[in-house]
């Protein structure tokens, strides 16, 4: 079985068995997603946690959304929470930084 767990800004692929039949688990945030691979699919997942506007690209934009709510509490990923903590910190701009030019397509 594969588990594909998200850990904040990490998506860590874990195989215990490694049957070809068996479905894949997705856990964001603590919910857990059956995922049934097509055949020939790539076993990564890309997740850019910094494209807070989800335009597919990490990018200046994607600054300016986090410098606009740096401070805010409860927030989410729209408002510049790369880590999921609910906070726009300094954390969350490392996670930009070190995803900058990365793109989901």
């Amino acid at each position: 079985m594969w588990r594909i767990i998200y850990c904040a800004v990490t998506v860590c692929l874990i195989s215990s068995c490694g049957l070809p039949d068996e479905s894949r688990i997705v856990q964001l945030n603590g919910t857990e997603k059956s995922l049934m691979p097509e055949a020939g699919a790539a076993s990564s997942i890309s997740v850019l946690t910094s494209d807070f506007n989800f335009d597919g690209t990490v990018d200046a934009a994607d600054y300016t959304v986090w410098r606009d709510h740096l401070g805010a509490t409860n927030a989410s990923q729209a408002e510049g929470d790369a880590t999921g903590d609910g906070i726009v910190d300094n954390a969350d701009h490392a996670v930009w930084v070190s995803q900058f030019g990365l793109s989901s397509f």
